[in-house]
């Protein structure tokens, strides 16, 4: 199990140059124990289980902006409305009303 830590010497030149940043390093500290705690992030595989679950969120929000930008246009929501009652129409004649018995 791999796990990496925070070297002292790096956080006492953060600290030299700003408090702010030692607390962004606690954080992490904090944040890598917690990840130590859990016992399924306590694998080798904790990273990439990490880093695809935040590309998960990022992929999320972005399509939530994309929506909300289809959304702003006027027209468009209405024109998407009429396409899904045709194909909802031609679903259920096609499949649902006049099936074909095999």
């Amino acid at each position: 199990m791999v796990m990496y830590r925070l070297n002292t010497e790096a956080a006492y030149r953060i600290l030299f140059y700003g408090s702010g940043a030692l607390v962004a390093l606690r954080l992490a500290s904090a944040v890598v124990g917690a990840i130590e705690s859990i016992p399924l992030l306590a694998t080798e595989d904790a990273y990439p289980i990490l880093l695809y679950g935040s590309g998960a969120l990022v992929a999320l929000w972005l399509a939530s902006a994309v929506h909300g930008a289809i959304e702003s246009v006027p027209l468009f929501p209405k024109l998407m409305e009429v396409v899904g009652l045709g194909y909802t129409v031609w679903f259920s004649s096609r499949y649902l009303l006049f099936k074909v018995a095999v």
